[in-house]
């Protein structure tokens, strides 16, 4: 909700989702009218005919998408962008940068909190990256693994211009720097073309 409530106080009529309803319901704590909140999949954004090209821009921060295992999946999220953007409107991506991950990946270690011992081992697999997490709870062994899609810069650009969208800018983290291999972030803006 932290960005939402920024692009609302900067005059933006603001409209958020997420798929968490706890996430929504804490959000809407803290807000007012604007911004409008809602819990929906970012994969059936698309579906969403009150927003078909009502947005000047569309925001997608954090690694929010990439968890997806079907190359139709991610498409429909990139359709569900354009969809709601404005001719000529802006999108803005966020991504993990994949050649830093790769540079920087820590494949094993333990991490202690609150008493607990976390065993993580990180791979990248098959494109994806993996992290696998084991801790023992009340004499319990749990195991969760959490990946994500490899995507480089380059697979994002191919993935939006098949929806219409043109990279114009690449930054490699918040500050807008320009991106490198070496940039923590892969921040794209995209701008959607207009029909001919």
């Amino acid at each position: 909700g932290r960005h939402a409530r920024a692009l609302a106080a900067a005059g933006m009529t603001t409209d958020a989702f997420d798929l968490s309803e706890q996430s929504i319901t804490m959000a809407k704590r803290d807000s007012r009218d604007n911004p409008s909140y809602r819990v929906l999949d970012l994969r059936r954004l698309a579906e969403q005919d009150g927003w078909r090209g009502q947005f000047d821009l569309v925001t997608n921060f954090f690694t929010s998408l990439g968890y997806f295992g079907e190359d139709t999946e991610q498409h429909a999220v990139i359709e569900g962008f354009a969809n709601a953007l404005k001719d000529e409107g802006t999108l803005l991506v966020d991504y993990l940068n994949v050649p830093n991950v790769l540079t920087n990946l820590v494949r094993e270690e333990t991490v202690i909190k609150n008493g607990v011992a976390f065993k993580l081992h990180r791979r990248v697999h098959e494109g994806w990256i993996e992290k696998s997490i084991q801790f023992q709870w009340n004499g319990e062994s749990h195991h969760h693994v959490e990946r994500v899609q490899a995507l480089h810069r380059n697979d994002f650009s191919d993935l939006l211009s098949r929806h219409h969208l043109e990279v114009i800018c690449t930054w490699g983290n918040y500050a807008l720097e320009p991106w490198s291999d070496e940039s923590p972030r892969c921040m794209l803006l995209a701008q959607k073309s207009i029909p001919v």
